[in-house]
């Protein structure tokens, strides 16, 4: 909604959707334009999946060629999961079971150990073993909430298996909530829970924790950054402080996007990471668990993290890891489980982002900036003071929102602070073309974690004493502009 809303206040107030394939109520593919009505526009293939209510659940965005990739992920959405054969014969014995009221062969579908946790906000049991449970099913059926049913959500192997469970009345009322199951080798429930139906990405998450324990998953995806961390609860069980800072680059930075817990926000540097890793283990969190849930490429991964208190409260999260160029530890964005489709989607994007095109363009220009991304993101202004010349100029020629012609080191730096000041914590760049030594036009792209990324070409041109002496902004669509600005300043020397 926030980058919605930032959109219409830079002229981006035009929204234009055409439907490309619905599959039933609450599933579309939608072609949309964004637009300014003046000429700028953006264009991306939207998938989206609506609530009962009709409210957005979640979407996702691809490229307007990646019609395939869209549709695929429409039907994987839609696509009912199914329980095991297994599961569902147990399923069929209890629910007739409970239907006839008969306690015995209840009993006799639950191990002797089952043990049932409660997680619901409003309506809650606690927790309960068998003979409880069954008792408190068969109470249903003595104030005529006899009719049951169970809606997979999603199943893993033969013993696994997440659903809406329903207890209704004949005159319309209902009692719905989310159930994680896991049963026997011999078809008996084992443990189950119970969630409220928004905390479905919880639920979900407890299910693979529970198949993982029996060797029911693949094994955790891996990269040079999940291996590179396998060290990571070791070291902070052990408190080796410092062996656990030199996994960090110097510019790392945390940014914390939980809502179910008071965020740390933007935590830039180090020493500043460290301080937050500490004061954890400082409040009572002794251990940490660190398990990949996705990677993408060799530089990325999402972990679910969870960090344990000695007097048993945990505190999970979702964690996005991503490595600095020297391999170590570079930005961290951390989410509530329950927002792991902003996870993945945050994974994505910044994959697309950091998987450059491979460029042999090197000139002196580019190796001045090649530092840059990093030393933004560790605030580093006395390195960006050292880079402009005293008599620099920044020339904006966008189209749209434009900062114009700022003259001098002193305004391009505040330039700059100004884009950390409005949101933006990294940035990326990479060389499109070079001219001679002192001549590059740069791909640069801003990143803002809770808003938007702002792209851009950039000449930069040196001076005789290697300092930025100019930089030329243009939206990425005035290439050919851009080229022949650096073409011109080229041929004038």
């Amino acid at each position: 909604v926030d980058a919605t809303l930032a959109g219409a206040d830079v002229g981006m107030a035009h929204f234009e959707m055409t439907p490309i394939e619905i599959a039933g109520d609450d599933h579309s593919l939608t072609a949309t334009r964004w637009h300014n009505g003046d000429g700028f526009e953006l264009e991306w293939l939207l998938v989206t999946e609506v609530d009962a209510d009709g409210r957005i659940l979640r979407i996702t965005n691809f490229d307007v060629e990646d019609r395939a990739a869209a549709s695929a992920l429409l039907h994987e959405w839609t696509a009912e999961p199914q329980l095991s054969e297994r599961m569902t014969e147990s399923s069929a014995v209890r629910m007739d079971a409970l239907a006839r009221g008969d306690r015995e062969a209840v009993l006799a579908t639950y191990a002797p150990d089952f043990v049932r946790e409660d997680r619901r906000r409003g309506i809650n049991f606690g927790t309960s073993n068998r003979e409880e449970t069954v008792d408190a099913l068969l109470a249903g059926n003595d104030v005529g909430l006899g009719n049951r049913d169970f809606t997979t959500v999603e199943a893993i192997g033969d013993n696994f298996a997440l659903g809406e469970f329903r207890m209704s009345h004949d005159d319309g009322f209902e009692l719905v909530y989310l159930l994680a199951a896991e049963q026997d080798d011999e078809g008996r429930l084992r443990r189950a829970t119970n969630f409220d139906l928004e905390d479905r990405s919880e639920a979900s998450a407890l299910l693979h924790e529970w198949a993982a324990e029996r060797g029911q998953l693949d094994e955790p995806p891996t990269n040079a950054i999940t291996r590179a961390l396998e060290a990571f609860p070791a070291l902070y069980a052990a408190c080796d402080w410092e062996r656990f800072a030199a996994e960090y680059a110097d510019s790392s930075m945390v940014v914390d996007d939980r809502r179910s817990a008071v965020s740390a926000g933007i935590v830039p540097g180090r020493d500043a990471v460290m301080g937050l890793v500490r004061g954890l283990y400082d409040v009572g969190f002794r251990t940490v668990s660190n398990v990949p849930v996705a990677v993408r490429g060799d530089r990325l991964a999402l972990f679910r993290r969870v960090w344990h208190n000695s007097e048993g409260f945990d505190l999970p999260m979702l964690v996005l890891v991503e490595a600095a160029p020297s391999g170590l530890v570079g930005y961290q964005v951390m989410w509530d489980l329950e927002d792991l489709d902003s996870a993945t989607a945050e994974l994505d994007r910044r994959f697309a982002e950091v998987e450059i095109p491979t460029s042999n363009l090197s000139n002196a220009a580019t190796r001045a900036m090649e530092p840059y991304p990093e030393k933004f993101a560790a605030r580093d202004w006395d390195w960006l003071a050292g880079l402009i010349d005293e008599d620099a100029v920044n020339d904006d020629r966008r189209t749209g929102v434009s900062s114009g012609v700022v003259k001098g080191r002193e305004a391009i730096l505040r330039l700059t602070q100004g884009l950390e000041e409005v949101g933006f914590t990294t940035m990326i760049e990479y060389p499109v073309a070079v001219r001679g030594d002192r001549w590059a036009l740069m791909h640069r792209t801003w990143h803002d974690p809770h808003s938007f990324d702002l792209p851009l070409l950039a000449l930069v041109e040196l001076g005789e004493n290697g300092q930025c002496v100019a930089n030329i902004m243009w939206d990425v669509e005035d290439l050919d502009a851009a080229m022949a600005e650096l073409d011109r300043r080229y041929l004038q020397t």
